[in-house]
């Protein structure tokens, strides 16, 4: 998924936890990577103006973003693919240099999400011609909570899951009633306690570029 899957998990039952992850980050990254160009979600924003048949995780995943982009009014955008690649995230974190300068790219204005056509009787979805999608802005946090429940059901009550900066936290960790969460800055770390749920912390610390 463009990004490194880090986990903590209790000794006797890491090597277990640890495959459980690795199964689910697997799926998820063949169904809904952008960087693959095999992917379901390749295959389906190459096949802008035709209504396809979709699997119910990606479907699932396209009704969460369109919840999001409803409800922030468009702050948030998962039909903003190709703006991110003129702006240059046209490549996963690893093959970005720490550092760039580009040009200013005019982009297109937002909003195009409103004219996807989705059947969830079917699980059909039809994207207008000149979009396509990312999910990059929810998708991960999404597949964090999905192991934390798979690790759960398989009999795991402690753990962490961290997926480039969305984490999320499965009881406690031993003798403590919080997790610490060192959150990086320009200058100086951060450390917040989480006693339960999620927390995103993806900043530019990492990877920043300029414009201009």
């Amino acid at each position: 998924m463009g990004t490194t899957i880090s986990m903590l998990l209790p000794e006797n039952q890491a090597e277990r936890g640890a495959q459980i992850v690795r199964t689910l980050f697997s799926e998820w990254e063949q169904t809904l990577s952008r960087f693959l160009p095999e992917s379901e979600l390749s295959q389906l924003n190459q096949r802008a103006g035709t209504p396809v048949a979709v699997s119910d995780l990606l479907y699932t995943v396209l009704a969460t973003a369109l919840m999001a982009a409803q409800a922030t009014e468009g702050i948030y955008d998962p039909a903003l693919l190709d703006q991110l690649v003129q702006l240059g995230y046209d490549r996963t974190f690893d093959d970005l240099p720490a550092v760039r300068f580009d040009p200013i790219i005019p982009g297109e204005p937002g909003g195009r999400w409103r004219g996807m056509k989705v059947d969830p009787i079917r699980r059909l979805v039809t994207l207008p011609a000149g979009i396509k999608l990312d999910f990059g802005g929810i998708a991960k946090g999404m597949a964090v909570d999905a192991a934390l429940e798979k690790l759960h059901e398989s009999g795991i009550g402690a753990a962490m899951v961290n997926a480039g900066g969305d984490l999320a936290v499965l009881g406690f960790p031993p003798a403590s009633e919080q997790w610490l969460i060192a959150v990086p800055g320009r200058e100086q770390f951060w450390t917040i306690p989480l006693h339960h749920g999620a927390i995103a912390t993806s900043g530019i610390a990492h990877r920043h570029w300029w414009q201009g």
